[in-house]
Order: C-alpha cells, then sequence, then structure tokens
C-alpha cells in the first residue's frame, strides 16, 4: 500500500512534532532550527494545488508576512550587506522569535516563505541569517 519512503517520512514527521512539543514544555529557551533558517519557499504543485510534498494545502501558513511589525527594520539593518553584521542579526532575531514554533514547523511553508520574502527585501543570498545562529543547532530566542 505505502512506500518505504512515504513511510520514513511521515515517521521523521512524527518524531519531530514530539520534539517540538517536548521542547515547547520545557524550560529551555526556543532555538530557531538551522532548517527553518536554510528553507525554501513552498512550491505549489500545478496538478493539485499542494505545497511541495503535498502535506498541507497552499497559503496554510498562519502568519500574513508581509504585515509582521519589524520587517522594516530588519530591511534597513541588513539590506545589501555580504555577512551579516551584529546589528542585523540583532533585528533578525527579534523579527523571528516571536513566531519561533511556527518557523520550527516545516509542515506549514511558514520559514520558507518567510526567508524568501526577508532575502528579497534584503538583497541577501539564501543561508544569510544562518550566519546569525549563536548554537549548533540554530539561533537562541
Amino acid at each position: 500500500m505505502g512506500s518505504t519512503g512515504a513511510t520514513a517520512v511521515l515517521l521523521s514527521c512524527v518524531v519531530l512534532s514530539i520534539v517540538a512539543a517536548g521542547s515547547a514544555a520545557s524550560d529551555k529557551p526556543l532555538i530557531i532550527s538551522n532548517a527553518a533558517l536554510l528553507a525554501s519557499p513552498p512550491e505549489a504543485s500545478s496538478s493539485s494545488g499542494r505545497k511541495l510534498g503535498g502535506f498541507m494545502e497552499a497559503g496554510l501558513c498562519p502568519l500574513q508576512l508581509e504585515h509582521l511589525k519589524q520587517m522594516g527594520k530588519v530591511q534597513s539593518s541588513c539590506l545589501g550587506q555580504a555577512t551579516p553584521q551584529p546589528r542585523c542579526c540583532t533585528a533578525f532575531k527579534d523579527f523571528v522569535c516571536p513566531y519561533g514554533a511556527t518557523m520550527n514547523d516545516i509542515d506549514n511553508g511558514c520559514a520558507g516563505e518567510m526567508m524568501a520574502t526577508i532575502q528579497e527585501l534584503c538583497k541577501v543570498p539564501k543561508g544569510y541569517f544562518a550566519m546569525c545562529g549563536d548554537s549548533p543547532q540554530g539561533i537562541t530566542c
């Protein structure tokens, strides 16, 4: 009925959900994962209208990214820099940390949408904000 690959993907999603729920319930600081910082925007399939991977309908990111506060501060602090400076990383962290759990949810596409939007506004390459990481796992909030 199902393929081994689909089973592995489903199992990894369940494991990630359990890990995310466990970290949210603990007193540990939230970490925006490197996976979220390097995320690519979701691509819609022309045949199904679903996001890449077919797990979620397009547009299910619960955030309206273009209306989020602090986006202008990130843009003014980071625009055109080859490597992120402390002011840029601070502005990015201030912007993204309130949405950390949403950004770390790999099924909603928010991380990819947010990173693509910020990279376009700031004229920086993919992976740029991963250099702002302050832990091996990503950015600590």
